[in-house]
């Protein structure tokens, strides 16, 4: 019998979100930290996945035990039977039974649809279990989906069999001796950076992956096809820092050459549209005042917009 009362049992359910859970913010952690790169509930990809990595065509489903109903044996859809058979990570209240039989029916037979539908546009679906992230598993567990992840990326550069060419597409082929065709331009990264102001002080934050490892930063990120600056400040600040903020006016736009590409920053100053926030890719985060703002080692791009700021 539940302990709770139905009023207690309703607002403690409720409060339960369907995005961003604790077993989501670990596994995009672990990836985050291991150099993968993604997107979060892309909704132009079939079931709107937890994560999408569209380099390695994949998306991961972050499943919580209970929801989804983990090894949870039902009874065939619409036999009448009131037999459903718990499993250890997924426990079926006896309270309102008959209702959440069916509330974890129609998650399983949605999952299976969207996976279906994944699959046929040539997806690859990973199925990460809140049970599989327990401290003694989520390194065996994450380190699964890594191969996964690897091996679908080689299986699109598997060799084919050798091209034969027939004597006029020879004649056509350059000879060994000719110049090169030309220059290579650099690479061009286009993204928009977020200069959030409170209270006479400015947020930064620490990158915890790559070759810019342990250097400072303004959050924010790369732009997207079709997206606005603004756009693609809100989308980056939300994936980063769970956190929605108000973009206000354009301070600088920045250019720069690093070693590898060309970047061009958008600089925006924005304050908070609520007050939480939580570091869901980076390794730490400080508000700096006026004073302070040089004592962190800021990517050579992000110093350039440093003289330029106006703290409130």
């Amino acid at each position: 019998m539940d302990r709770l009362t139905p009023d207690q049992r309703h607002k403690c359910m409720s409060h339960i979100h369907s995005k961003g859970t604790k077993p989501e913010r670990l596994v995009r952690r672990w990836l985050w930290t291991h150099g993968y790169r993604y997107r979060l509930n892309v909704k132009s990809v079939p079931g709107s996945p937890d994560i999408v990595m569209r380099r390695y065509r994949t998306a991961i489903f972050v499943n919580g035990c209970f929801w989804h109903g983990h090894h949870v044996v039902l009874p065939p859809a619409g036999s009448g039977m009131d037999v459903a058979l718990s499993s250890d990570c997924c426990k079926i209240p006896r309270s309102n039974r008959p209702f959440w039989v069916e509330k974890i029916r129609r998650n399983q037979e949605r999952d299976q649809r969207n996976c279906q539908l994944l699959v046929k546009n040539g997806w690859q679906v990973i199925t990460v279990w809140e049970c599989q992230l327990r401290p003694d598993r989520v390194e065996q567990t994450m380190c699964g989906v890594e191969r996964l992840l690897n091996e679908n990326l080689l299986s699109g550069y598997r060799l084919k069999g050798p091209k034969t060419y027939t004597p006029e597409e020879e004649t056509s082929l350059p000879l060994a001796a000719e110049e090169a065709t030309g220059y290579q331009p650099r690479k061009h990264i286009e993204v928009v950076a977020a200069i959030i102001r409170k209270k006479g002080l400015i947020f930064a934050t620490q990158r915890g992956y790559g070759e810019w490892k342990d250097w400072w930063e303004f959050p924010g990120g790369k732009m997207e096809s079709g997206e606005s600056a603004e756009e693609a400040l809100r989308r980056e600040i939300r994936e980063e820092l769970s956190a929605d903020i108000n973009v206000e006016e354009l301070l600088c736009t920045v250019s720069y050459d690093y070693p590898k590409f060309h970047l061009t920053m958008h600089c925006f100053y924005c304050s908070l549209a609520s007050e939480a926030l939580h570091l869901n890719e980076h390794e730490s985060a400080r508000w700096l005042s006026q004073a302070s703002l040089r004592s962190v080692r800021w990517l050579p791009a992000d110093i350039e917009v440093l003289e330029k700021i106006h703290f409130l």
